[in-house]
């Protein structure tokens, strides 16, 4: 049997039982897959996979854990992370229904695809013939088999419009920012002068999430690892949503999954990050300045009508949604599958 991208059964693999960052991409990517009518399951190396057909299957996998797949030529694999793994390259070398991705930032036309530097550039490093945008930040190289794209809210568009319901630019009621992920550090500096101005003002900073250090919060209904269901209850639950960039991530315009989730729970979109101002054209509360960024959020945020809220919540349904990702994810598929770049 050959693999047939219309009628093929999708696996989403890796981190399904064990937590890893990626785990929250794995999530939405699979969510998604659910909303657009495809027959996916969500699996990894605990699943109890022997005795499974895996025939017409598109794999949706990471680096770290692509290694545990069977390799077969009616099967499609879309790997991330190719670029760092020549070893992991290797492996899926003679594997024809092949393609890679990246998050998209800035230089990643410059970092290169599949750890290859890009044929046809001009002395900036920006690509010539090499090349296709299948939609806003996201490339596909066919002569790499390889393509960037944006994280993007876990949430479908019919839960972020259902959210507009009791949402409101500022939560006057709530004294508490929950601040759902990591801070290490690439951001600690950034996060620290926010969570400064947070004291200042009478707010209280709480981060939650995987990365946090100790228990303390366990209290408020979840353990180390926050469901999208807590994420968006503990996101609306706090006084506005902020998402903080720090370090390397500003210069290279790295986009947090953090924005498009706040912003598609219920919450403005809030942020030290330029580069995130441009890609939203104008629309967020921004300030260099993490500091004075909460000053600025609290002030504007007050007199905001919900209208402006809503539609920047539009805006993150329309364009930063999971089910457009992989919407192109399909799209790129089907070029491989026709031969494009070779």
């Amino acid at each position: 049997m050959s693999f047939d991208l219309k009628t093929c059964r999708f696996v989403v693999w890796g981190y399904r039982n064990n937590y890893s960052t990626h785990s929250h991409i794995h999530e939405g990517i699979f969510r998604a897959l659910q909303f657009m009518g495809k027959s996916v399951e969500w699996l990894d190396q605990s699943s109890d996979t022997r005795g499974r057909d895996w025939a017409n299957t598109l794999i949706v996998t990471n680096h770290d854990v692509a290694w545990h797949l069977p390799l077969r030529d009616d099967c499609f694999y879309v790997v991330h992370g190719f670029g760092d793994h020549p070893d992991l390259r290797e492996r899926f070398a003679g594997i024809r229904n092949r393609l890679s991705w990246n998050v998209f930032h800035d230089f990643s036309h410059v970092y290169g695809t599949q750890g290859n530097p890009l044929i046809g550039v001009t002395s900036l490093g920006v690509p010539l013939t090499e090349r296709m945008d299948l939609d806003e930040d996201t490339p596909f190289y066919p002569r790499e088999r390889h393509m960037d794209f944006r994280w993007a809210t876990d949430l479908t568009p019919p839960e972020i419009e259902a959210n507009k319901v009791g949402a409101a630019p500022l939560n006057v009621g709530s004294r508490v920012i929950n601040y759902v992920g990591t801070i290490w550090r690439v951001n600690e500096r950034e996060v620290a002068a926010f969570r400064q101005a947070c004291g200042e003002g009478g707010i209280e900073f709480r981060q939650l999430g995987a990365g946090q250090s100790g228990e303390e919060h366990r209290h408020l209904g979840h353990s180390k690892v926050v469901s999208v269901a807590d994420n968006v209850r503990l996101v609306r639950e706090s006084y506005f949503g902020p998402s903080i960039v720090g370090s390397h991530h500003l210069i290279e315009g790295y986009a947090p999954c953090r924005l498009f989730k706040n912003i598609s729970y219920g919450h403005f979109g809030v942020t030290n990050s330029a580069r995130m101002q441009r890609l939203f054209g104008g629309r967020l509360i921004h300030n260099d300045d993490p500091h004075r960024l909460f000053f600025d959020a609290r002030e504007r945020l007050a007199s905001m009508p919900v209208s402006e809220l809503h539609a920047l919540m539009d805006f993150v349904k329309e364009r930063h949604t999971y089910v457009r990702r992989m919407s192109c994810v399909l799209k790129a598929a089907a070029m491989v599958m026709d031969g494009a770049g070779s």
